[in-house]
């Protein structure tokens, strides 16, 4: 039987999937911690500087994701499996209309926010 924290988590994983398909930048800033850091292949995509593909802070990210979509067009994403193993969750996702794959894994802090977030992407 499903956890009451563990029904919360897939909440949580279905409604920031939901925001980013709609491009619902307040919500998606709504489960995003202040100081949160995002790993991506994508940040040196658009930072070419950032060659350790990292970004922190909440406001940078979303400037880093509004960066991304000037340069690519904005994509939605059909999650296909998730894992919760305490507050660290994982999904797979899969680009609608494409092969692309993507492994995602975010932590959780105390109060249901993402404090860290990584991303894979992989051609199936």
């Amino acid at each position: 039987m499903e956890s009451g924290f563990e029904s919360i988590i897939k909440r949580i994983s279905k409604e920031y999937t939901q925001a980013w398909n709609d491009w619902d930048i307040p919500k998606l800033e709504s489960y995003l911690h202040t100081d949160v850091v995002i790993n991506s292949p994508k940040i040196s995509y658009v930072y070419p500087d950032k060659i350790d593909n990292r970004i922190q802070g909440r406001n940078s990210i979303i400037e880093y994701w509004e960066r991304l979509f000037q340069i690519q067009k904005k994509f939605k994403v059909n999650q296909l499996s998730l894992e919760i193993i305490d507050k660290t969750v994982t999904t797979t996702n899969q680009i609608e209309g494409s092969n692309t794959i993507i492994q995602e894994l975010f932590v959780l802090d105390q109060y249901g926010r993402i404090v860290e977030l990584y991303y894979e992407y992989k051609e199936n």
